[in-house]
């Protein structure tokens, strides 16, 4: 039987915001050695920040060629779902690095300074997971946040940092 063992991984950004922001972009990267047919993400988001997920968008990202995210489980009270990107026609998500999906989020607490994890965590059927033509496996995760300031901090690439 063979073994198969990747270097690969998943991140969730960290990203600053101010309380009532509305539209704030947390993207999730990845590198993949192999190609990639499916990624079920399993996400939390809860925290003092009171994230509510408004969308997510692969448009312009790897997993475009991807169909539409489709949720195999939301849960909207707990602050958790379970997101799926698959392929279709044998149009595998080649080996590479960047950003698989944008995850909009509304700030909707009022608290001034916060840090609110996001964080890939499997819970129930919903595993974390790459799965390849030779199986899924598991990358390595890093998480994320979206940190409340009362200002943002602007470093010299232009990303906004808490």
């Amino acid at each position: 039987r063979d073994v198969w063992v990747y270097a690969d991984h998943v991140e969730v950004e960290r990203i600053a915001a101010l309380a009532g922001d509305r539209l704030v972009r947390v993207p999730i990267t990845a590198n993949n050695s192999v190609p990639v047919d499916r990624v079920d993400l399993p996400l939390h988001w809860n925290g003092p920040a009171e994230l509510t997920l408004d969308s997510v968008s692969t448009v312009g990202l790897r997993s475009a060629s991807f169909p539409s995210p489709r949720w195999l489980d939301l849960d909207a009270t707990n602050r958790r779902g379970c997101l799926r990107l698959w392929t279709v026609d044998s149009l595998a998500m080649q080996p590479d690095e960047g950003v698989l999906v944008h995850l909009l989020f509304s700030v909707d607490s009022d608290l001034s300074f916060a840090d609110n994890d996001i964080r890939l965590e499997d819970y129930g059927a919903c595993q974390l997971q790459f799965v390849t033509d030779r199986g899924p496996y598991v990358p390595h995760v890093i998480d994320g946040s979206v940190s409340i300031r009362e200002e943002y901090i602007y470093r010299p690439s232009g990303r906004r940092q808490p």
